[in-house]
């Protein structure tokens, strides 16, 4: 069975065999990687782009997020800061997947943030592509703004759609 490898507006990719998928989704922010760092660790910063987030910031640690209804929990592999923050994603009805977020320093005020997550479901890995691409638009709009950024539903719309394309 061959590899699946495509692009998303150069963001985002969806590679697997079988029944397990990764999603890549890469951005560059011109911003400092501290504040990109702050932007993705802090509760209250996450809340503005992503969800309500509980977390014990060290390797081991449990980590919690909550959309709404649903909640998603994990274990923190490593806490690197500002560069590396592995995690477990474990939701109801899933099988347990690996978050990996890194960060690297491009220049002064610019960050490269890359959100990997392997061990997907195949069936599911569509709408995680669609759904780390989405959150990393919000969490552009939260940096340039510094305030809240709502989930847009007709760009979510076409993002699910172009990475079904990719499913």
């Amino acid at each position: 069975m061959a590899t699946k490898e495509e692009k998303i507006e150069d963001v985002g990719t969806i590679k697997g065999i079988g029944k397990h998928r990764r999603v890549e989704v890469t951005r560059l922010f011109p911003f400092a990687i501290q504040d990109v760092w702050e932007a993705i660790t802090e509760p209250e910063n996450v809340a503005q782009w992503f969800g309500e987030l509980t977390i014990d910031q060290t390797e081991g640690g449990r980590i919690k997020l909550g959309f709404g209804k649903t909640e998603v929990t994990g274990s923190i592999k490593t806490f690197m800061p500002p560069h590396v923050f592995p995690y477990t994603w474990e939701q109801g009805g899933e099988s347990t997947s690996l978050v990996q977020v890194d960060l690297i320093e491009t220049a002064a005020d610019e960050t490269l943030l890359t959100i990997v997550q392997s061990a997907l479901d195949a069936d599911v890995a569509t709408d995680v592509g669609a759904g780390w691409h989405s959150m990393m638009d919000r969490l552009a709009q939260v940096l340039h703004t510094r305030a809240f950024a709502p989930q847009d539903g007709k760009r979510w719309e076409y993002l699910s759609a172009a990475y079904q394309a990719l499913g």
